[in-house]
């Protein structure tokens, strides 16, 4: 049953990978910065060298996703484990293959939600499961609107301000410098974002695998950041282009606020161990954006939003259909 915990574990990594790599680097595609291949490979970069990362910085996640506190110990064993990436990866395989970038987070915490009803039944922490981590969840993405929404006039503010007074800022201005200096700071923000989900996701996977003894961490960390970076690499192009053509038009300047804001918010959770969603964060930016510009398209917002739903329950029942069906 070991081995099957890890073939779960890997197809998360992989199916994780095909949804996420990508949303670091969406809006460097999405205003023409990138290509969509120098986007993907810079973003996969990235996303590995967090992922290596959280082995020093996020361990509060590899424990929240273990399930250690959220189940009986009687119940914790190899199936329960198994059955919770297996729901996962199919869940985030679906909505992947059409297209709705939805969290790998949300999958998991409804695989445990539901593999968790189905072991221990009454005895399932539903205090651990509300308070860890779906209020989190919930939270990311308005957080991230608000902070994008905000940043973007804070930033227009300034600009007008400055073109007020004549300074001739490079980044208010739009001689070459000033562009070459705009687009560094965009790539530099879409790193970082990237770098932030490889740290804050790549535990969550650890989890499953720590729970299970499987593998040591550093064995583990090394297994899901290669098959992320390969999920990435050879299955991400709907959900790139659904989050950086469907949603809004945007701007490099736009493109930087939502990265940044984006970036705080999913580094600072990792630290402090709380299991946000890089999707519903990210994605939650690029609504800002489209918020605060007025070009919001409400039909793909709504789509996304509709998937985000879907995922907790369609995990939870996934995951006891494997729970009841293994040994």
């Amino acid at each position: 049953m070991s081995e099957l915990v890890l073939l779960g574990a890997l197809l998360v990594a992989f199916v994780n990978g095909a949804n996420d790599n990508f949303k670091g680097v969406a809006t460097l595609h999405g205003c023409g910065a990138l290509s969509y291949r120098r986007s993907l490979l810079f973003g996969t970069a990235a996303t590995a060298l967090g992922g290596i990362a959280s082995l020093f910085a996020a361990r509060a996640l590899v424990q929240a996703f273990s399930a250690k506190g959220l189940v009986p110990d009687a119940v914790l064993d190899e199936s329960f484990l198994a059955a919770v990436a297996l729901g996962a990866a199919a869940t985030v395989l679906l909505a992947t293959r059409l297209g709705f970038p939805v969290s790998t987070t949300h999958a998991l915490l409804g695989g445990l939600a539901g593999a968790g009803r189905m072991a221990a039944g009454s005895d399932l922490n539903l205090a651990a499961l509300g308070g860890t981590f779906a209020l989190p969840l919930g939270a990311g993405p308005l957080v991230a609107l608000a902070l994008a929404w905000v940043g973007l006039r804070g930033w227009k503010h300034w600009r007008a301000r400055a073109a007020r007074a004549g300074t001739g800022s490079m980044l208010a201005g739009d001689a070459s410098l000033g562009a070459r200096s705009l687009n560094g700071l965009h790539l530099l923000s879409g790193g970082f974002v990237s770098f932030a989900r490889g740290l804050n996701d790549t535990p969550k996977i650890l989890g499953l695998l720590v729970g299970a003894s499987v593998v040591t961490p550093t064995v583990g960390v090394l297994l899901i950041t290669g098959v992320m970076a390969t999920g990435g690499l050879l299955a991400a192009r709907r959900v790139a282009e659904t989050l950086a053509r469907r949603i809004t038009p945007m701007s490099p300047e736009e493109g930087l606020v939502g990265n940044a804001a984006t970036a705080a918010m999913v580094l600072g959770a990792s630290r402090l161990g709380f299991p946000v969603s890089t999707t519903h964060v990210s994605t939650g930016s690029i609504f800002g954006i489209g918020a605060n510009s007025g070009e919001l398209r409400w039909g793909a917002a709504g789509e996304i939003a509709a998937a985000w739903v879907i995922t907790l329950p369609l995990a939870a029942l996934l995951s006891a259909s494997a729970l009841w069906g293994l040994p």
